[in-house]
């Protein structure tokens, strides 16, 4: 085995499919929603209201990898909506040296409201 491989052998995987609850990630996560606040406020789709749950997994450039609904609002055009409004925030921020030292991926699993009055209000 060359120096490269045992290396590479030696170092622990980094996780991909479970967010790590660093600082980093927190405050990375934050910065998320806040942004999709932004555009869903700017993009509100008319004067529909409702709920539902999104699932984002971003990749450490800042790109999105997939976004889907978790839990429907029950309305159709409101999900519609929701994926528009984190399509149209991509690509987000690339990653800090300090998440990219805990993952290469996170996974956002995030509570959307449509609040009526071009409102959105995001919760992770």
């Amino acid at each position: 085995m060359d120096q490269v491989a045992r290396g590479a052998a030696a170092s622990p995987a980094l996780p991909r499919f479970q967010n790590p609850h660093s600082l980093a990630a927190q405050e990375y996560i934050a910065a998320w929603i806040q942004k999709t606040e932004r555009i869903g406020d700017l993009n509100y789709p008319g004067d529909m209201t409702g709920q539902l749950e999104i699932r984002v997994a971003l990749n450490a450039d800042g790109s999105l990898e997939s976004v889907r609904i978790v839990h429907s609002s029950g309305n159709s055009a409101l999900d519609r909506a929701a994926l528009r409004v984190v399509r149209l925030g991509a690509p987000y921020a690339p990653f800090s040296r300090e998440l990219l030292q805990v993952t290469h991926r996170l996974v956002i699993r995030c509570g959307m409201n449509f609040l009526g009055e071009k409102h959105l209000s995001a919760r992770f």
